[in-house]
């Protein structure tokens, strides 16, 4: 027998009928991200209803993969998107570090990882951002390690890794360890494939035990013809024996870099000789002895830089030695840094014997010992004396562990910048810096304290 049983249609319920909490409690049980893409694209009401999941599993997903793509000014506009980026790209950010931009191949686990790439038939490239790590691990505090017992197996990898994906490197950041014996002999595989690179960076164990005659010797065999690094215009030299290296480099490539950076050790008198390094517009040389110009000041003269920083290990320099310097340097010069490399260094950068400083007129940015700031009415005459055209002045402190508001007065720090601010009318801003112990580009800074003219002059 059947029996009919009418229906009414108000008493049918869905899952759409139950209320938002309910909705967010079966839809917390949901862990699989993929899961949860499947559900927000379902409906609208779905997709609101996941807004607080999407900040826990979306943006955690998508930022790791952003820096492949985009630069770390870039990435930092993202927080504009809504608040949840904000909050995503904020915690992102604070815990990257510089390497994080970069593709990196510092273990065979990392090649095992990246080998599934190599044999995709539509010649994926592994690397969007151009910007390629190869070696030893560097780790947080620039310190390149050689904790990988097959690690001279790594580097047998690399030709093969250059050969296939050469073209889309720009920029290589090659590490070196001492117990790597193959490693000098692939570099000859940079010329040969990476025919596009711009940037070439050599780094190494931080105590400076790599081998350099042997990469001299791949270097200097380079290809003068054909196969060459004809777009190379930057090279950073981090290793701490490399003299024998940056000779090799720049015998050949000199008169197309624009900008060097290296230790002083990798420096000698007549690297600035004969015009070879004509079109070098930046000069940036970490731990130099002043003793370089001591015999020839002029050495730098005939350079058209626009950029220049030493750091000197010294502990103490006279201060007549430092205006001969400064007065030989070329008049090109627009960014100035002059800082020393150790916590104790002398009280200040110059004293009162700078009568005979000549002016730089073209100077815009000056950095210089923090302890030259106990001095304002001196500081003011050095800064007319230079020429009264620099809009920028920042001070180096020695100390990595330094903080503006316990080591320093705030209230302090305003009347000597009124006073600056009063007797050089160029000048914009004051800043405080130090550098960054966890950049392994040896090449930032971390802002203490600034202080711009709009908010002391009225």
């Amino acid at each position: 027998m059947e029996v009919a049983i009418e229906v009414d249609n108000k008493n049918i319920k869905t899952i759409g009928d139950l209320p938002k909490e309910i909705m967010c409690l079966v839809f917390g049980n949901l862990t699989n991200p993929e899961d949860l893409k499947n559900a927000w694209n379902t409906c609208i009401l779905w997709n609101d209803i996941l807004d607080e999941r999407k900040q826990e599993f979306l943006l955690p997903n998508i930022l790791p993969h952003l820096q492949a793509y985009l630069s770390a000014g870039h990435i930092y506009k993202c927080r504009k998107v809504s608040k949840s980026w904000k909050e995503g790209v904020d915690s992102f950010l604070r815990t990257t570090k510089s390497r994080t931009f970069i593709s990196s191949i510092s273990s065979l686990t990392d090649y095992m990882h990246f080998r599934w790439v190599m044999w995709y038939p539509d010649e994926r490239n592994p690397f969007p951002s151009g910007k390629f790590m190869f070696g030893k691990l560097v780790t947080d505090s620039f310190l390149v390690e050689d904790e990988e017992p097959e690690s001279n197996q790594l580097y047998r990898m690399f030709p093969l890794v250059a050969s296939r994906f050469g073209n889309y490197i720009y920029q290589l950041i090659y590490c070196f360890g001492g117990s790597c014996s193959a490693s000098p002999l692939q570099l000859r595989e940079i010329p040969r494939y990476l025919l596009n690179l711009k940037d070439l960076m050599f780094v190494e164990l931080f105590e400076g035990t790599t081998q350099t005659e042997s990469v001299r010797e791949i270097i200097e065999s380079f290809p003068t013809y054909g196969l060459n690094m004809e777009k190379l215009t930057t090279f950073r030299c981090y290793i701490h024996n490399g003299l024998p290296v940056m000779k090799a480099i720049l015998k050949q490539y000199s008169s197309q870099l624009e900008q060097l950076n290296c230790f002083g050790s990798c420096l000698y008198a007549e690297t600035f000789s004969d015009n070879q390094l004509s079109g070098l517009k930046i000069l940036k040389v970490w731990r130099c002895n002043f003793s370089l110009f001591e015999d020839n000041y002029s050495i730098l003269s005939g350079l058209f830089l626009k950029v220049l920083k030493l750091e000197f290990t010294d502990e103490f320099i006279e201060e007549s030695k430092i205006v001969r310097l400064i007065n030989a340097l070329p008049k090109s010069i627009i960014n100035l840094v002059l800082r020393y490399a150790h916590d104790s260094g002398p009280e200040a950068c110059l004293n009162e014997n700078f009568e005979d400083l000549q002016p730089c007129p073209n100077l815009k940015c000056l950095t210089i010992s923090s302890r030259f700031w106990n001095k304002p009415a001196l500081l003011s005459k050095f800064l007319i004396k230079l020429g009264g055209g620099i809009e920028h002045l920042k001070f180096s402190c020695q100390s990595y562990i330094m903080d503006f508001h316990r080591d320093l007065n705030n209230s302090y720090a305003k009347w000597v910048a009124k006073v600056l601010f009063g007797n050089c009318p160029r000048l914009q801003s004051l800043e405080f810096q130090k550098p960054n112990r966890l950049d392994f580009l040896y090449d930032s800074v971390i802002k203490i304290h600034r202080i711009s003219r709009s908010n002391v002059v009225p």
